[in-house]
C-alpha cells in the first residue's frame, strides 16, 4: 500500500475533490464529493486494462451487477501518475458474500451463470487473456515449476517444516496432475474451445473473495483476473474455494453445480473437463510458488498454516473426483 500516491493532484485529474481516504485490501476507499469511490493501482498493461473495459461495457449490456471506471479529464479510464497506473472505480457497497453459507452461495452461483450469459460472444485480440485453448500448457508450465521446487529442495542438508510439507506430498501431487492432464487430453476440450456458447469472461478464486451480496443479487467487484475461458473455468475455481470450507460435502457440489445448470446448461462434453481441471491443487501450487519465489512478501507462519490446511483439502478432492468419476 505504501507504493500508492495519495496526491491531490493525482485525484483533481478526475475531477474530485476528495476529503479522505481509508485502505482497503489491495486499494484505497475515496471519500468525495461525487460519493465514495475506489482507488486502484494497475499492476498490469494497459492493453490488459483495455480488455477488462471492453469485457465490462459488453457485460453490462445484460449484467449490470459489476464496475463502473471514472473517466479522468481526458476522457480516459486511467491516468498515469508518477509513472504509476490509476484507476477510481464505483464499486458496490453492501455485505460480503460468504460462500459457507448455502444461500450466499446459491445466490453467487445464479449471479454467476447471469455473468456468463451476458459474456456469450465477446472477443478480443489480447492474447494474454485469451486462455481457453492454453488450459493444458498451462498446467503442464505449472508441474514444471513444482518438479524445480522439488529439485531445489532435494540439494538441501536440511529441511524446514514447510520444505518437509512439500518434500512429503510432491510426488503424490505431480501424480494426481499427470491424471488431470491425460483426462483433458482424452477429453472434448479442444473441441469445446472452438464453440463460442462455452466460452465466457472469466474470473479464479480471487472473482469470489470481493463479492457483494444485496436483495439476493451478487456483485462481482473483483475484475483483475478478467479472461476468456471455458465457463467450466469458474465453476472449477469456485470449488476450489469451496473445499477448503468445513462444510464441504458432495451433495453441496451437486446443488452448485444442478443450480448453475438449471440456468446455464452444462453439457458432457463440459462436465468431463471440469472433471480433468479439479485434478490440480492450485492453493498447494500457489502456496509454494510463493515460498520458492516470494512474489508476495507472506510470512513464513502464515504459508506455513495454509499447507497445513493444503493437505488436509486432500481428502475432500479425492471425493469429489472420486464421486464424479462414478
Amino acid at each position: 500500500m505504501e507504493e500508492y500516491d495519495l496526491s491531490i493532484d493525482l485525484f483533481e485529474r478526475f475531477n474530485m475533490n476528495v476529503y479522505d481516504v481509508a485502505p482497503c485490501k489491495d486499494m484505497f476507499t475515496l471519500y468525495t464529493d461525487k460519493g465514495t469511490k475506489m482507488l486502484k493501482k494497475i499492476d498490469y498493461d494497459i492493453c490488459e486494462l483495455e480488455f477488462i473495459n471492453q469485457a465490462l461495457n459488453y457485460v453490462k449490456k445484460k449484467f449490470n451487477r459489476v464496475p463502473n471506471f471514472e473517466k479522468d479529464l481526458k476522457g480516459d479510464i486511467y491516468t498515469i501518475f508518477n509513472e504509476k497506473i490509476y484507476c477510481i472505480l464505483n464499486t458496490k457497497e453492501g455485505s460480503k458474500c460468504k460462500l459457507n453459507s448455502f444461500k450466499d452461495l446459491e445466490t453467487t452461483v445464479e449471479s454467476l451463470a447471469e455473468f456468463h450469459m451476458a459474456s456469450k460472444g465477446f472477443k478480443s485480440n489480447v492474447s494474454c487473456r485469451n486462455n481457453y485453448n492454453n488450459m493444458v500448457s498451462r498446467i503442464r508450465k505449472k508441474r514444471e515449476e513444482l518438479k524445480l521446487f522439488k529439485k531445489i529442495i532435494k540439494v538441501k542438508d536440511s529441511k524446514n517444516e514447510l520444505e518437509k510439507i512439500y518434500d512429503d506430498n510432491i510426488d503424490y501431487i505431480i501424480y494426481k496432475i499427470d491424471e488431470g492432464i491425460k483426462v483433458l487430453n482424452g477429453s472434448f476440450y479442444k473441441e469445446l474451445c472452438s464453440d463460442i456458447g462455452k466460452i465466457a469472461i472469466c474470473g479464479n478464486q480471487h472473482f469470489y473473495s470481493d463479492i457483494v451480496i444485496e436483495e439476493n443479487k451478487a456483485y462481482f467487484n473483483n475484475f483483475d483476473n478478467f479472461n476468456l475461458n471455458l465457463r467450466v473455468y469458474d465453476l472449477c475455481s469456485l470449488i476450489n474455494k469451496l473445499i477448503k470450507y468445513d462444510n464441504f460435502n458432495l451433495d453441496l457440489l451437486e446443488k452448485v453445480v444442478s443450480r448453475y445448470d438449471s440456468l446455464c446448461k452444462l453439457d458432457y462434453r463440459e462436465t468431463e473437463v471440469l472433471y480433468g481441471m479439479l485434478f490440480f491443487p492450485y492453493d498447494f501450487y500457489s502456496i509454494f510458488k510463493e515460498y520458492f519465489l516470494g512474489t508476495k512478501n507472506i510470512e513464513y507462519s502464515n504459508l506455513l498454516l495454509k499447507a497445513k490446511n493444503s493437505i488436509k483439502y486432500m481428502n475432500s478432492r479425492k471425493k469429489l473426483l472420486n464421486k464424479m468419476r462414478l
